[in-house]
């Protein structure tokens, strides 16, 4: 909620799929910019971020990522 709040489209795949094949089928989709949220990120309470080109961004906070949106919106 709180993305869609910052006007920032989001799709969730709830599918019981491993985290694996979740990020293959966004990755066919196409999908440019995927927030992981897996087991160790709830535990530290960030996130991994991954682009379209498979690079990843570890530990990223929330705060953190309104503001790499905000980068890519300009």
């Amino acid at each position: 909620d709180a993305l869609l709040e910052h006007d920032i489209r989001v799709q969730m795949d709830f599918t019981s799929d491993a985290i694996s094949g979740q990020i293959k089928r966004a990755q066919l989709e196409r999908v440019p910019m995927m927030i992981v949220i897996g087991k160790k990120e709830v535990e530290n309470k960030t996130l991994t971020l991954r682009d379209l080109d498979g690079k990843q961004e570890f530990g990223v906070t929330f705060a953190d990522l309104l503001k790499k949106i905000e980068m890519l919106k300009v």
